[in-house]
């Protein structure tokens, strides 16, 4: 289990791979596994993982951290009161509903046998303030299943829960918490469905779902990319190109690029490169030539998949509203406010929704020093209007980072490429593949 902190850069058209990493500081969260991590303006933010870091109480790491891409320094904030149980397995996704209002929201997750589905929500635009805390919300009337190694996204301003794993086996449903109605539903969807999976990936792309890999419940790994229209609610599969590239894989991360591109990279598949330039096979071992990430170029994704785009009643008024965070479609012409966030027990004592008898005890917080660095709280905040995040002003910035937005380009023809790096250089192999 690592605790390093690695930056990949990419070329504007994505095909060109560089990767550095971070100096470990005070700060640095502890090797970890099975956290959850999302970027909300300039800042990284992470969340729980399996880790030998512990809080007063004896139980698992509960902090909150957050990396300044641009200063590569890492902030602990110290809200009071209790806080959500150290976890695995979990997601955490936001929902900025105004400029001042950025919040993060965590469901479900594990530690051992003991599964959660509890929803808590931290606002991250209050972090520097001595109020700041973290709230446990309480649906009105239902709750989806204790969850774990599912996904999790933004979009109209609602949480969308796919897949995942329950005490009672994997699923393949897909669940929407609505903010502003504080509530839960079980989403019915068409199409080709995926199978129950879980430690998939998924984000948003345009107005749809995204899918990625994951492991079925005979353990076998996949490499399918199911999309999800968020309008239609009527799923997709998108085609094969090359049979086992990339091979079948599970707890890996996805990243939307510039110009429609995803970068798919890790998870618990080896994948160090061969000597031969355009061998897109992966060997077992480390061989000296990097690993090879894979890109998925969705500018032809509409001719692939006919009808992804597609409102399945057009007569249906439908007024678009920008997801917050790694959304790449255009800016709509209006912006509709939804109601405030609100938590129905807001003047009682807040706690941790009782899952298990597992956890006992006190969950205070401890009385560890806060650890200072650059003020990120400019940066946390989203554009009133669109509901982007804000990346602040940079007048020195340390090195280009990928910047998370779509642009308008004429529909690439060529291969997609398969790329391989290393810390020491960096080679590209064109490639026959998704």
């Amino acid at each position: 289990v690592y605790g390093d902190t690695w930056i990949i850069s990419s070329s504007e058209n994505g095909t060109l791979f560089n990767a550095k990493t971070v100096d470990i500081s005070d700060a640095t969260p502890p090797p970890r596994v099975g956290h959850a991590a999302t970027l909300c303006g300039n800042a990284f933010v992470l969340f729980g993982g399996d880790t030998h870091k512990v809080n007063s109480e004896g139980l698992m790491d509960d902090d909150l951290y957050l990396f300044n891409v641009n200063s590569y320094k890492w902030t602990i904030p110290h809200p009071i009161g209790p806080r959500p149980l150290g976890r695995y397995g979990h997601k955490i996704s936001i929902i900025a509903t105004n400029q001042m209002k950025t919040k993060l929201y965590l469901f479900g997750g594990q530690f051992d046998d003991t599964y959660f589905n509890d929803l808590a929500v931290y606002d991250l635009s209050s972090f520097r303030r001595p109020d700041s805390h973290w709230e446990f919300l309480k649906p009105k009337t239902f709750v989806p299943p204790p969850l774990t190694n599912h996904t999790m996204v933004s979009y109209d301003y609602k949480l969308w829960v796919f897949g995942g794993d329950t005490l009672q086996g994997l699923i393949n449903q897909v669940f929407m918490y609505d903010t502003s109605s504080n509530d839960w539903s079980l989403v019915e969807t068409s199409g080709t469905k995926p199978p129950p999976l879980q430690e998939h990936a998924g984000l948003v792309y345009k107005d749809l779902m995204c899918v990625i890999g994951g492991k079925d419940d005979q353990d076998v790994y996949m490499n399918s990319v199911y999309f999800l229209n968020l309008k239609s609610l009527k799923w997709f599969k998108f085609p094969l190109f090359k049979a086992g590239i990339p091979q079948g894989r599970s707890g890996h991360s996805v990243t939307l690029i510039q110009n429609d591109k995803i970068l798919v990279m890790g998870g618990d598949k080896f994948d160090y490169a061969r000597q031969g330039e355009y061998d897109l096979n992966t060997s077992d071992s480390d061989m000296g030539k990097g690993t090879i990430l894979y890109t998925l170029d969705l500018s032809r994704l509409a001719e692939l998949c006919p009808g992804v785009f597609d409102i399945s009643d057009p007569l249906t008024p439908f007024n678009p509203v920008t997801p917050p965070i790694n959304h790449a479609g255009k800016i709509p012409n209006r912006f509709n406010q939804p109601e405030p966030i609100l938590t129905p027990y807001a003047n009682e004592a807040m706690q941790t929704p009782t899952i298990s008898r597992t956890f006992q005890g006190s969950l205070e917080t401890p009385e560890s020093k806060v650890i200072e660095s650059e003020d990120l709280s400019e940066h946390l905040k989203a554009h009133p209007k669109t509901n982007e995040p804000s990346v602040g002003e940079i007048k020195k910035p340390v090195s280009p980072i990928p910047v998370l937005i779509h642009q308008e380009t004429e529909p690439v023809t060529q291969a997609p490429r398969v790329v391989s790096i290393s810390s020491e250089k960096t080679s590209t192999a064109q490639g026959n593949t998704t």
